[in-house]
């Protein structure tokens, strides 16, 4: 993933790190060792922390001590010492120092960002590529970190890190780890959306309701006009989860209903069905091909899993104008009325192809309906890699094993921007 400095107008701190946002100013320049870290007067301090009224910084002595600053963000107010201190120790794990860092959590728990796991207060840090790196970094709101060792000092670092190894591991230590998903199991959800053709681009509310309905359907049998059509049609035949998706206003007045398709590996589409007069005028898409990982298998904490590019086949018709101002349509899956390729259907298409990373990014406390409640979190970015512009899609979710439970969505390939939080959860 891009470092989180990377679009910064000012350049200096990502081409001053080697192309990263990973590493520390003290004293106006980067540290570059780990002996550099030592203090031998207050002024080498390092920000490790802070929230809207102060920030933290972290002074290392040589004796094994870390003492606490507070720093006001008021111009002119001193730098104040606080009573609670760290400590520190250096370990070495296959040949690389690696220095641990420990400070007390009273001091974390009122920061809104902080550079320690907060389940524990440590931090590890170590000399990579030329300067002083966190070895893990603690993730901010747009999800963004960097992973810079070999997998066998990353299995240490995990082993002495209080989070879970993976998603699967971070599941299975929460409270609904024995739920099994039932025929009628439905999730709801409070949402905010903003697309720039309702309301201005405002955000306007609504209710979201997702229904399992079960995991023996079958989908797309029934097209026989589209050749190329992907084989899953037929090898899934009889095994997809169909989910329904009801979307309704603050008020619960149905808008409109979708129904999506997955299976335990894979998602293949969505669909609204409607029809009028027996021709379709619903909307959706297939999967032409699907989503496999080509790098990163696992879903392990901190590690990008990518995936091959995807392409979709839209069910109905696309128009656009050539250059003559001629009115082109590409008729799509479900509205062919004479035979067609896939290919022609999804070359049509300038948002077709995407290609797709998901990080999972450790086990993490949120508030859903005014409680606290431990949920995993993972962030994932959709690059629609035959359009122009290539946007990059984004969503951010908090997980449990009963579904989503908040997500975060910032999707300019249709210019909307969706928050959403669960209200309602399966017993």
């Amino acid at each position: 993933m891009d470092g989180w400095c990377e679009d910064w107008e000012d350049t200096s701190r990502y081409d001053g790190l080697n192309q990263s946002c990973n590493g520390f100013l003290v004293n106006d320049e980067w540290l570059t060792s780990l002996g550099d870290m030592i203090s031998t007067d207050q002024s080498s301090l390092i920000w490790v922390g802070g929230n809207n009224d102060y920030g933290v910084q972290v002074e290392v002595l040589a004796n094994g001590v870390a003492k606490l600053y507070s720093q006001p963000w008021i111009e002119g107010e001193p730098v104040s010492a606080l009573d609670e201190t760290g400590t520190w120790q250096d370990i070495t794990v296959n040949g690389v120092v690696v220095r641990k860092l420990t400070i007390p959590q009273s001091i974390i728990s009122p920061l809104s960002w902080s550079e320690f796991n907060p389940q524990d207060g440590i931090a590890y840090f170590s000399e990579y590529e030329g300067f002083v790196r966190l070895v893990w970094e603690w993730q901010n709101e747009e999800g963004e970190e960097e992973y810079i060792f070999d997998s066998s000092t990353a299995e240490f670092i995990l082993n002495n890190y209080s989070q879970p190894i993976n998603l699967d591991a971070c599941l299975a230590e929460l409270p609904d780890a024995d739920y099994e998903k039932q025929v009628g199991d439905t999730n709801v959800y409070e949402v905010e959306r903003s697309v720039p053709w309702i309301e201005d681009g405002e955000f306007v509310d609504y209710v979201w309701e997702f229904k399992h309905l079960g995991n023996t359907f079958s989908w797309l049998t029934d097209v026989t006009l589209v050749t190329g059509m992907p084989s899953w049609i037929s090898d899934y035949a009889g095994e997809l989860t169909k989910t329904q998706i009801t979307f309704m206003n603050d008020e619960r007045d149905v808008i409109t209903t979708e129904y999506e398709y997955s299976n335990d590996d894979y998602y293949f589409g969505n669909e609204a069905e409607v029809y009028v007069d027996g021709v379709f005028e619903g909307w959706g898409f297939a999967r032409a091909t699907l989503a496999t990982v080509i790098e990163g298998e696992g879903d392990m904490l901190g590690v990008p899993v990518e995936f091959d590019t995807v392409t979709n086949a839209r069910l109905g018709s696309y128009a656009v104008e050539n250059e003559f101002g001629d009115l082109i349509v590409t008729e799509g899956i479900r509205t062919a009325t004479e035979e067609i390729s896939l290919e022609t259907i999804t070359e049509a298409f300038p948002y077709s192809e995407f290609d797709s990373v998901s990080t999972f990014l450790g086990k993490d406390k949120v508030e859903i309906a005014g409680e606290l409640m431990y949920a995993c979190k993972v962030y994932s970015e959709t690059r629609f890699t035959n359009a122009d512009d290539q946007p990059v899609d984004t969503r951010l979710n908090w997980l449990v094993n009963r579904g989503m439970v908040k997500s975060e969505r910032n999707e300019p390939s249709w210019g909307a921007e969706i928050k959403m939080e669960a209200v309602s959860l399966p017993n």
